[in-house]
């Protein structure tokens, strides 16, 4: 039992110690108290911004101009489209240009009257983690254009749109 007292006086006496030298409590209140919720609120900040950038539906493309009805369809889709500027390869690489860059050829739209697959390119840069994660949108967006296309291809020769999805999904939970 006398041991614990002699331990419970060495701790007082040190903690009273600790109280009094200010910049000791300083430093802890800083270090613990104020740091967390700082800490927290700038993660917050952080996250929120990302979430905002995830949200906006834009598209950035050169020659938008030869592809009335891949603007037609982006319009339908919400998105909203953006001309490149003229040197947007650097600004990828400079990580000044956030989105990808969509180039279509000159002959998109005859390309597609005649039945072909005219061929996009989609600009990144993957040093450029903002542009690279863009991509993705703008791919998946792409891909369901193409099934638009290929279902309304489908439809104007009399074949069925549920040729391309041999399968039916049911979920359950």
């Amino acid at each position: 039992m006398k041991h614990w007292r002699n331990a419970w006086q060495v701790f007082s006496k040190e903690l009273l110690d600790a109280l009094r030298d200010r910049r000791t409590l300083a430093v802890v209140l800083v270090s613990s108290v104020l740091m967390g919720p700082l800490l927290l609120m700038a993660l917050s900040g952080l996250i929120a911004s990302l979430e905002a950038k995830a949200e906006l539906r834009e598209v950035v493309v050169v020659g938008l101009e030869h592809a009335p009805t891949l603007k037609n369809f982006f319009e339908r889709q919400t998105w909203v489209v953006k001309t490149a500027p003229s040197d947007y390869e650097r600004q990828l690489r400079d990580a000044k240009l956030g989105d990808p860059v969509l180039v279509l050829p000159a002959d998109f739209e005859a390309a597609l009257l005649r039945g072909e697959r005219p061929e996009l390119e989609l600009v990144s840069d993957s040093a450029n983690k903002q542009s690279e994660s863009g991509a993705r949108r703008v791919l998946e967006l792409l891909r369901t254009f193409s099934q638009e296309r290929a279902s309304l291809s489908l439809a104007v020769r009399g074949v069925s749109a549920e040729l391309l999805s041999p399968i039916k999904v049911q979920e359950r939970d």
